[in-house]
Protein backbone atom coordinates (compact mmCIF):
# COMPACT_ATOMS: atom_id res chain seq x y z
CA UNK A 1 0.00 0.00 0.00
CA UNK A 2 1.74 2.90 -1.07
CA UNK A 3 2.44 5.77 1.82
CA UNK A 4 2.29 2.93 4.69
CA UNK A 5 5.28 1.15 6.38
CA UNK A 6 3.94 -2.62 7.45
CA UNK A 7 5.58 -6.15 8.73
CA UNK A 8 4.14 -8.55 7.51
CA UNK A 9 4.70 -12.29 8.96
CA UNK A 10 4.83 -15.21 7.15
CA UNK A 11 5.63 -13.75 3.31
CA UNK A 12 5.48 -16.46 0.98
CA UNK A 13 9.11 -16.96 -1.14
CA UNK A 14 8.82 -18.45 -4.39
CA UNK A 15 10.76 -21.78 -4.26
CA UNK A 16 12.48 -22.76 -7.28
CA UNK A 17 12.67 -26.40 -6.53
CA UNK A 18 9.01 -26.95 -5.60
CA UNK A 19 6.97 -24.21 -6.94
CA UNK A 20 4.36 -25.99 -5.47
CA UNK A 21 5.83 -25.16 -1.91
CA UNK A 22 6.79 -21.43 -0.83
CA UNK A 23 9.47 -20.53 1.64
CA UNK A 24 8.44 -18.11 4.01
CA UNK A 25 10.01 -15.49 5.63
CA UNK A 26 9.13 -15.19 9.61
CA UNK A 27 9.01 -11.37 8.60
CA UNK A 28 9.23 -8.92 5.77
CA UNK A 29 9.08 -5.08 6.34
CA UNK A 30 7.57 -3.12 3.54
CA UNK A 31 7.95 0.99 3.03
CA UNK A 32 4.83 0.95 0.62
CA UNK A 33 5.06 -1.63 -1.86
CA UNK A 34 9.09 -2.02 -1.26
CA UNK A 35 10.69 -4.86 0.72
CA UNK A 36 13.08 -3.11 2.76
CA UNK A 37 14.30 -5.98 5.45
CA UNK A 38 13.54 -9.57 5.64
CA UNK A 39 13.78 -10.76 9.87
CA UNK A 40 14.20 -14.48 10.49
CA UNK A 41 13.29 -15.15 13.99
CA UNK A 42 14.52 -18.22 15.70
CA UNK A 43 14.45 -20.20 19.42
CA UNK A 44 16.92 -19.06 21.37
CA UNK A 45 18.65 -22.39 21.15
CA UNK A 46 19.27 -21.86 17.10
CA UNK A 47 22.45 -19.71 16.25
CA UNK A 48 21.63 -16.56 14.52
CA UNK A 49 25.05 -16.17 12.35
CA UNK A 50 23.83 -19.55 10.75
CA UNK A 51 20.34 -17.78 10.23
CA UNK A 52 21.98 -15.10 8.24
CA UNK A 53 22.22 -17.40 5.43
CA UNK A 54 18.42 -18.20 4.93
CA UNK A 55 17.77 -14.32 5.28
CA UNK A 56 20.02 -13.93 2.39
CA UNK A 57 18.82 -16.56 0.37
CA UNK A 58 15.51 -15.71 0.61
CA UNK A 59 16.49 -11.77 -0.12
CA UNK A 60 18.32 -13.31 -3.75
CA UNK A 61 14.58 -15.01 -4.03
CA UNK A 62 11.97 -12.47 -3.16
CA UNK A 63 9.67 -12.13 -5.96
CA UNK A 64 7.68 -9.40 -5.47
CA UNK A 65 8.15 -6.15 -7.44
CA UNK A 66 11.21 -4.79 -5.59
CA UNK A 67 12.88 -1.92 -7.34
CA UNK A 68 16.21 -2.95 -5.66
CA UNK A 69 18.53 -5.67 -7.31
CA UNK A 70 22.18 -5.10 -5.02
CA UNK A 71 23.70 -7.67 -7.10
CA UNK A 72 20.84 -9.91 -6.87
CA UNK A 73 19.74 -8.95 -3.73
CA UNK A 74 16.24 -7.74 -3.87
CA UNK A 75 15.76 -6.98 0.21
CA UNK A 76 18.95 -4.56 1.24
CA UNK A 77 18.53 -5.17 5.32
CA UNK A 78 18.95 -8.54 6.34
CA UNK A 79 18.15 -9.70 9.93
CA UNK A 80 18.25 -12.51 12.27
CA UNK A 81 17.75 -13.15 15.77
CA UNK A 82 17.24 -15.65 18.36
CA UNK A 83 15.56 -13.15 21.47
CA UNK A 84 18.76 -13.04 22.94
CA UNK A 85 21.36 -12.37 19.93
CA UNK A 86 20.68 -9.75 16.44
CA UNK A 87 22.55 -10.19 13.64
CA UNK A 88 21.95 -7.78 10.45
CA UNK A 89 23.55 -7.16 7.32
CA UNK A 90 23.19 -4.67 4.60
CA UNK A 91 23.69 -5.71 1.22
CA UNK A 92 23.13 -2.43 -0.94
Amino acid sequence: IEGKRLAISEWPIANPDNPEYAYRADYVLFDGLSPVCIIEAKKPTVSTQNVLVQAKDYAKLFSSASVFNFQGYKVPFLYACNGETIWFQDVR
